[in-house]
């Protein structure tokens, strides 16, 4: 997981074991400044032609539910890579939207820059 930060806020990333820097619905949500999570899926649902396969998919995650005493917990959580959250950011219409795109850009400029 790769700790970052946005408008004096820490981002986690979701770590996919590809070396990108994904980023789940809840973490698009706050840095968006939506209240709730189903925002950003309903701005994905409204324009997922738009999304490509490398930008987005769900995932299934397991949280142990023993301390409860239920078994594991298995959550459905759409992720969105850094072009899939930078694409969010051009939709939404939020006041820190801009913010986030000109963020989002200097990170793909910082992770896909060559190695000399």
């Amino acid at each position: 997981m790769t700790a970052l930060t946005f408008k004096n806020h820490s981002v986690s990333t979701y770590d996919r074991g590809d070396g990108g820097l994904w980023f789940t619905a809840q973490q698009s949500s706050k840095m968006l400044g939506y209240a709730n999570v189903k925002s950003v899926t309903n701005l994905y649902n409204a324009n997922s032609d738009e999304f490509s396969p490398s930008m987005t998919e769900v995932i299934v995650t397991v949280t142990s539910g023993k301390s409860k005493g239920c078994g594991n917990l298995r959550t459905k959580t759409r992720i969105f890579s850094l072009r899939g959250l930078h694409l969010l950011g051009m939709l939404a219409e939020t006041e820190v939207a801009k913010a986030l795109r000109r963020w989002a850009l200097d990170l793909m400029e910082n992770e896909y820059q060559p190695n000399d």
